[in-house]
């Protein structure tokens, strides 16, 4: 069965749950449909001048359970889960899913790790993460000096869509890692979205994240990020990317819009790739550190906040002025 990891969230509650996409259980549903429709049957009886209430009840739970147990309750209670479903998306498609809970055996996810996310939601936090944790990890350059740009630089981007473009594994040209945090060259290049079939399918077996945060803060990191005239938000309006053509992206309703495409996709590609995980996590759920140790065996005192823009976080910019520039 395919299964996904899932972390954090505002109504995680420390959970960690691992779904199976297919599972859809309509009993407790069946019986509240059941419940509605003989309630009012059973009460005009014991109203109306019959006073023996155990067989009332006998009754009402004979009818109880075979309403919930017949073909049109089963219909109703799918239609009134799909309703559910469709009414809830827009909303549990900007936060991770949670389901249930149960417990993997540590260190048990597939490798490598691939990040699906964004720029700006947690890409140089979950890099130096894993390398905290004594992974290799790649962030934007897949190759060549990681310290400075030069003409060997190689950037993730860059070698995937080359890999693909000759008809290779997608991470075939690039250096081989543990972990690719981040695969993008920003809002011009972004594999994660234009070749999103080509990377799940040409990767037998690993782990992708999905990232998330609150959309506001992630909007106002992107239009802080870069100088005025370029910044991160109007390179997005520019890029003219699947599912935001050229000139959307004005406001965080349509990033939101977007990224919400961007997820259900991401879902609905890996649910037809029963050998990889997906770990969904939210990137500033204050738990979340002692998520990620939990399930990858790499201590919580790794997980942190890393490439924080001081343009819209005031206190790390105090904080450097007092105890230097390791935050």
């Amino acid at each position: 069965n395919n299964e996904r990891i899932l972390l954090g969230g505002s109504n995680s509650s420390r959970s960690l749950g691992v779904q199976h996409l297919d599972d859809y259980p309509h009993f407790f549903l069946n019986v509240s449909i059941a419940l509605s429709n003989s309630c009012d049957m059973i009460s005009n009886l014991c109203r109306n001048g019959w006073q023996r209430w155990p067989l009332c009840c006998m009754l009402f739970s004979v009818v109880l359970v075979m309403s919930a147990l017949s073909p049109s309750a089963y219909t109703a209670s799918k239609t009134a889960a799909t309703k559910m479903k469709v009414a809830t998306d827009n909303h549990d498609c900007l936060r991770p899913q949670i389901n249930w809970i149960r417990d993997l055996p540590a260190k048990s996810l597939p490798k490598p790790y691939v990040n699906l996310g964004m720029p700006k939601m947690g890409t140089s936090t979950i890099h130096t993460y894993f390398a905290c944790g004594g992974l290799t990890s790649k962030h934007w350059i897949c190759g060549g000096d990681t310290r400075k740009i030069t003409g060997d630089t190689v950037y993730c981007a860059k070698c995937i869509n080359e890999s693909i473009r000759f008809g290779l594994p997608p991470l075939s040209k690039c250096n081989k890692a543990d972990v690719y945090a981040q695969i993008d060259m920003g809002p011009e290049n972004l594999p994660q979205v234009e070749t999103l079939e080509e990377i799940v399918q040409g990767i037998p077996n690993a782990t992708f994240f999905l990232t998330f945060r609150n959309m506001t803060n992630w909007f106002n990191s992107l239009k802080n990020w870069g100088n005025p005239q370029s910044n991160m938000q109007t390179r997005f309006q520019r890029a003219n990317l699947t599912g935001l053509p050229k000139g959307v992206g004005r406001d965080v309703t349509e990033f939101s819009n977007w990224y919400c495409g961007h997820v259900q996709r991401v879902r609905e590609i890996l649910r037809a790739n029963p050998s990889h995980v997906l770990v969904e996590i939210d990137i500033e759920d204050p738990l979340a550190g002692q998520e990620m140790e939990n399930i990858f065996g790499i201590n919580r005192t790794c997980w942190g906040h890393a490439n924080i823009n001081e343009k819209i976080h005031h206190d790390v910019v105090i904080k450097k002025q007092l105890v230097g520039d390791e935050v």
